[in-house]
């Protein structure tokens, strides 16, 4: 449980930036926690996969008591203890509103980021058909190099470049963001993309899935794990093609300046 003096640590530093690490570590333990809490009872577990990690929680979290306001005015920082005034058990007040912001949080995050119900599971076969590629294998691994493939590289390439050729200028940028480790659904990415938060990640998973499905047709019959290596390999490449664009084209650098500001505050 988190001790009042943390809670009043964070409140006399302004931002949990500011507090000493062990206020910082059980602070963003508390907030991650909630956050699955609420976002599991909402979605359950198919929502697993989009959690955000401690500290991005504890951002969402932070920001909203910053910027939210109640029916009064007050930001919701303020509301939080001026609760205490008064109060027998300052430690379960503090505690239960911050919970209760942190429900608020979930919601907005669900409704912008979460799988709506009865969607497809991101492991699902792209094509429906068992042993066939699907997204989730394809996106987090790294580029796979194998000895005893040597045409691998080539081919990635190839099924890289097609589709980078065809990508939209918007595309580009979401898989861009993603690359950057900016979150989809920051306002910046829907400022930059032009379309709303909930389309956002749905434009970055279709580029993936187009690039597997690609490469299902273009092979048939492939034994899956030579179809997996070469996906990770073009889906690599696709990134790091995605990621030169990007130093070049003007309307990206809001991007790369968010990205570096992210790495600073970390």
């Amino acid at each position: 449980m988190v001790e009042m003096g943390t809670w009043l640590e964070w409140k006399q530093r302004c931002a949990l930036s500011r507090c000493g690490p062990a206020t910082a570590e059980t602070l963003r333990l508390f907030g991650w926690q909630q956050f699955c809490r609420y976002a599991r009872a909402g979605r359950g577990e198919a929502v697993d996969g989009r959690i955000p990690n401690a500290a991005e929680c504890w951002h969402l979290l932070e920001s909203w008591m910053v910027v939210g306001r109640t029916r009064r005015g007050k930001c919701y920082k303020q509301w939080l203890f001026d609760r205490l005034v008064g109060c027998d058990e300052p430690l379960n007040a503090v505690r239960g509103g911050a919970s209760l912001l942190m429900r608020d949080v979930v919601r907005e995050f669900l409704r912008r980021e979460g799988p709506a119900l009865g969607q497809v599971s991101f492991d699902s076969p792209i094509d429906g058909q068992h042993g066939q590629l699907s997204p989730a294998e394809l996106l987090p691994a790294a580029q796979v190099a194998d000895a005893d493939e040597p045409g691998l590289g080539a081919m990635a390439q190839t099924f890289a470049h097609r589709l980078f050729e065809r990508l939209e200028f918007r595309e580009r940028l979401v898989v861009l963001a993603k690359g950057l480790d900016v979150p989809l659904y920051h306002p910046v990415v829907e400022q930059r993309v032009g379309v709303r938060r909930s389309r956002v990640s749905l434009l970055w998973r279709g580029v993936f899935e187009r690039l597997a499905a690609e490469i299902d047709r273009a092979l048939p019959g492939e034994e899956r794990a030579s179809l997996l290596r070469l996906a990770l390999s073009a889906a690599a490449e696709l990134n790091r093609l995605v990621f030169e664009w990007g130093r070049a084209e003007n309307n990206a650098a809001p991007l790369f300046a968010l990205a570096e500001g992210r790495k600073k505050t970390c």
